[in-house]
């Protein structure tokens, strides 16, 4: 995800917290551990969004995406595409 934009939800205070001292914890209490480890995972989720995202964008390009196909795919019904 590139920088600047915002996630689909926001964490309150108090879950963001919690989510920070856990992780801390899990490192030994050791924050630049943390602050490394958080950002290598960050890495390999951004290249895994990037391979993801290169199929659909490439059948847009060819004009082939279908959106019943995709849903179809994972399982999603007629109505709960809407």
């Amino acid at each position: 995800m590139p920088y600047g934009r915002a996630p689909l939800t926001q964490p309150d205070a108090g879950e963001l917290d919690a989510a920070v001292d856990e992780a801390i914890a899990a490192c030994g209490g050791d924050t630049r551990g943390t602050l490394k480890s958080l950002i290598v995972a960050n890495g390999y989720l951004e290249a895994e969004v990037k391979q993801l995202q290169a199929p659909v964008s490439n059948s847009y390009r060819v004009g082939s995406f279908s959106f019943r196909r995709a849903t179809a795919r994972i399982g999603m019904t007629d109505r709960e595409r809407g």
